[in-house]
């Protein structure tokens, strides 16, 4: 699953705009975010790893990495 696809899905379980999640980027970070910047990075594919991970932080949701299970 794309990471657009991720947020897409989380911001609509948490009933929450993109413009919404830009207006807390932009408290969070003191830079500047609007919805055409946080979408062109979406489509893109140029969201950065360390915005990804706030993003998740903002909506309640955390990275974890699993070891995938080795079939033989």
């Amino acid at each position: 699953m794309e990471i657009r696809n991720i947020i897409k899905y989380i911001l609509f379980c948490k009933n929450t705009t993109l413009t919404q999640l830009a207006n807390y980027l932009t408290i969070a970070t003191n830079k500047k975010y609007n919805v055409d910047l946080l979408s062109k990075k979406l489509i893109r594919k140029t969201l950065r790893a360390e915005e990804f991970k706030l993003i998740l932080e903002i909506l309640g949701y955390e990275i974890k990495v699993v070891k995938k299970v080795e079939e033989n």
